[in-house]
């Protein structure tokens, strides 16, 4: 009884958040950064317990700061060169990762709450993500300048 109710709420052909973060960087041609918002609602959270790690795509690794702010899911990304990845080990990945959920925990999830409410009211710009499931809206504070490396 209780699974007919919760399958109601929870679709099954929708994608996962890391398929949109994926086909997002490849639809771009892997961009040096960017920063955009998902509805929870329009995919599966298969990244709820990350916060910041390597996202790994085709030859290009990303470090992603990712956080839950209702009613979305914020996604920070920036590709990492050669420089970079000799400082970023996957124990210290690991341990901000850590660092940052325990942060999230010890207040409660008050201030990513307040910026998904925030965000919702300052979202100037959308882009449609082609996923294997369809397409997925993603929105932007502004529209971000393609060419741009910071």
């Amino acid at each position: 009884m209780i699974y007919l109710m919760l399958h109601n709420f929870f679709p099954k052909n929708l994608p996962k958040a890391s398929e949109v973060l994926n086909c997002y960087l490849k639809q771009q041609n892997y961009p040096p950064w960017t920063s955009y918002f998902v509805k929870q609602k329009f995919v599966i959270n298969d990244q709820f317990r990350e916060t910041y790690f390597i996202n790994r795509i085709e030859g290009h690794e990303y470090l992603v700061l990712r956080t839950g702010c209702f009613p979305f899911i914020k996604y920070h990304c920036t590709r990492l060169n050669e420089n970079d990845k000799k400082y970023l080990d996957e124990k210290f990945v690991h341990f901000q990762n850590s660092f940052f959920r325990l942060i999230k925990i010890l207040n409660l999830g008050i201030p990513t709450l307040a910026y998904g409410m925030i965000g919702n009211c300052l979202i100037t710009y959308t882009e449609s993500v082609k996923t294997s499931q369809g397409n997925v809206k993603i929105y932007f504070l502004i529209k971000e300048n393609k060419n741009s490396i910071y």
